[in-house]
């Protein structure tokens, strides 16, 4: 969800971030708030595993006489649950502007959507 939802806001090898006024999407303070700190989590925790943010447990478990390392990571990616439903209301709010901004495009330009990126790099 966290990356899902920062995606369109990141710049990322030379593609420009998502300007919500293209899309006509106006935010209120508290909507702000949350869009902030959901990309600080992705630049912080999920995109870097910032140590400061995260919680580290290392213990050694007895399995049958075999000494077994047992890692835990918790990076705190808590949002509590009115975080939660307001995060889902932008999700589809976002979802809703978008989808409603390539139409528009696509009616008035479709020559601007006429276009097939291939991958750079191999795995």
């Amino acid at each position: 969800m966290v990356i899902s939802f920062s995606r369109p806001f990141e710049t990322s090898r030379n593609h420009s971030a998502l300007s919500l006024n293209t899309v006509g999407i106006k935010l209120d303070h508290s909507e702000l708030m949350l869009k902030d700190k959901i990309l600080g989590v992705r630049r912080k925790i999920v995109a870097h595993s910032d140590i400061d943010f995260m919680h580290f447990k290392s213990s050694v478990l007895d399995i049958e006489g075999f000494p077994f390392p047992y890692l835990q990571y918790d990076e705190t990616l808590l949002f509590n649950p009115e975080e939660l439903r307001l995060i889902e209301r932008l999700l589809r709010e976002l979802k809703f502007y978008i989808s409603t901004f390539v139409i528009d495009l696509s009616k008035n330009n479709p020559g601007v959507l006429e276009f097939y990126k291939q991958p750079v790099a191999r795995l």
